[in-house]
């Protein structure tokens, strides 16, 4: 008997700030998504204490999540502008500065947590009908099929099929 594949126009693998990007962006353009992490995704919670892995977030990407319907959410957690900054090399005199001064800019980003990032993004990915979400299983194999076809098993025999696989 042959286990039952799913087909999806395009595959994810990780759920992190790319992947969940990434599936959000395509999801404007194709109606089949699978999104994959290895993790069960834990929301950020406003009573959690301050995150020791942060990103500063510069007015690029701002500009993505704000396309994105992001930005706000991540705002109303927890982000700091920032209007410069400072990057040294360990144990070496190499070193450079930013300032929003020099720029026509009123900041350079924000500086955010990543579990704050990442659950805004989870959100918005939640409310999309179209990305349907596999969490808690690994990537077990990925293999060609007929045609441009891959085929995705995962963990728990879940079987997946996308013609792209990111």
């Amino acid at each position: 008997m042959v286990d039952s594949v799913t087909e999806f126009d395009i595959a994810i693998v990780g759920a992190g700030a790319v992947g969940l990007a990434a599936a959000c962006q395509l999801a404007q353009q194709y109606s089949r998504i699978a999104l994959v992490d290895y993790k069960p995704f834990k929301p950020w919670q406003s009573n959690d204490d301050y995150g020791l892995r942060v990103s500063a977030i510069n007015l690029a990407s701002i500009e993505l999540l704000t396309e994105l319907d992001m930005w706000h959410e991540v705002q109303a957690m927890r982000a700091c502008p920032y209007q410069s900054m400072h990057v040294w090399e360990y144990q070496s005199d190499t070193k450079i500065d930013f300032d929003c001064n020099d720029t026509s800019h009123a900041m350079l980003g924000a500086i955010v947590e990543n579990h704050v990032l990442l659950t805004a993004m989870q959100e918005k990915v939640s409310e999309q009908a179209n990305i349907s979400q596999f969490n808690g299983h690994a990537l077990q194999s990925l293999s060609a099929v007929s045609g441009s076809a891959m085929l995705i098993e995962l963990d728990n025999g879940v079987r997946l099929s996308a013609e792209l696989v990111l």
